[in-house]
């Protein structure tokens, strides 16, 4: 399976690393955008899996981008590349969704480990919403099956009100009650 990964940073040299570090991956399309207008246009036209976002962009700074992307795209996951070191910055991009926060210069490792671990996490995260629908038919499938069994309860109940009307036989009456745990 191909992941699409966005690499979204305005230095042409932070691009051609990030792609290098990620290019010998085969399951990987990467795509780049030099600012936050370009990204959102990528994000709109593409499924993107994962994004590379650095935190200065010209005109939009890498975590609002981060904080839209997180929102609108629940399934796109975000990892911040910044040279800054500072923690606040780092506290804020987890904080507004980034899936984890690399300090330039990345080393190939970190930026292949970050990235199969957001791979892991998507794939994680649609095996739970699978199983949640599975979960939600089941329960529709007992909730059907209660009804009609409360109907047949209620028939039955009505029926054997008929037959004591009838003057059926009380011993059959007694058994049919005994049967439905009311005798």
């Amino acid at each position: 399976m191909t992941h699409k990964i966005l690499i979204i940073e305005d230095d042409p040299t932070q691009i051609l690393l990030a792609y290098k570090m990620l290019e010998k991956e085969e399951e990987y399309e990467i795509l780049q955008a030099r600012d936050a207008s370009e990204a959102r246009t990528y994000l709109k036209q593409n499924n993107v899996d994962i994004v590379l976002c650095d935190i200065g962009l010209p005109g939009e700074s890498g975590l609002d981008l981060t904080k839209y992307i997180v929102e609108t795209y629940k399934n796109t996951i975000v990892i911040i590349l910044s040279a800054n070191e500072d923690m606040q910055t780092s506290e804020l991009a987890i904080k507004n969704g980034a899936f984890s926060y690399l300090v330039k210069p990345v080393k190939a490792s970190q930026l292949r480990i970050s990235v199969l671990n957001a791979i892991k996490k998507q794939n994680y995260q649609k095996i739970i919403n699978e199983q949640k629908i599975e979960l939600k038919e089941k329960t529709q499938d007992l909730e059907n099956i209660e009804m009609e069994f409360n109907n047949v309860i209620e028939e039955f109940t009505e029926f054997l009100e008929n037959v004591k009307t009838d003057k059926v036989d009380e011993r059959l009456i007694k058994d049919m009650e005994s049967i439905l745990g009311k005798g």
